[in-house]
């Protein structure tokens, strides 16, 4: 087989084969803000693609001007149904020119350190409009949503961007068959982590 060129490397980096895979249909996984540890199965999947502005009510309402910022806009459109319940696998692109800071869930600062959230940021080299980088992926329920400010960079007024794609399941209490399974150690659930790291923190 031989080495990889670093090139290549770095293309199955971003391709994402070392991250997180997309559910399937019949996958049984657990919750992480669920204390009760129930398993859950996979009934129905499809694949999604989506960008702020397509609405007759845009998210980012006007232009923001050289050096401003939009100030903290919910894309609660990508909030998953309660009924049937959704699970999203979504990563989050954006256009160029701008910095992107964002909150997931809503209200809750991420990809800083413990100590300093405020000043982490997201833009289009570290994460593409059109190729989204899976090391920042979200996993959301219903109720969790992203959050993004945008800081124009450009020398003129422009309207911020943000591309989302990823996966969305529908799901149920597992079957017997599957518990039966897991119990067996047949199958092993995956554990998908709700929001940020933040959100598993204690006082």
């Amino acid at each position: 087989m031989g080495i990889i060129p670093p090139k290549e490397n770095a293309k199955a980096k971003r391709h994402g084969e070392h991250m997180s895979k997309a559910l399937k249909v019949g996958d049984v996984f657990v919750k992480s803000d669920d204390k009760q540890a129930i398993l859950y199965e996979i009934s129905s999947r499809e694949k999604f693609n989506w960008h702020t502005g397509q609405a007759p009510t845009a998210e980012f309402a006007a232009t923001v001007a050289a050096g401003a910022d939009s100030g903290f806009v919910d894309l609660d459109r990508l909030d998953p149904r309660q009924n049937p319940p959704e699970l999203m696998q979504l990563r989050l692109g954006f256009e160029d020119g701008f910095t992107y800071f964002v909150k997931y869930p809503s209200g809750t600062n991420i990809h800083g350190v413990n100590k300093d959230k405020d000043v982490a940021f997201l833009n289009a080299e570290r994460s593409q409009a059109i190729m989204p980088n899976e090391d920042y992926e979200y996993w959301a329920i219903n109720g969790n949503y992203p959050s993004v400010l945008a800081q124009n960079n450009f020398g003129y007024t422009d309207t911020p961007m943000v591309f989302a794609e990823g996966w969305r399941y529908v799901y149920r209490i597992a079957s017997a068959e599957k518990l039966a399974a897991v119990k067996a150690r047949m199958i092993r659930p995956r554990y998908i982590m709700i929001g940020g790291v933040a959100q598993q923190e204690g006082s």
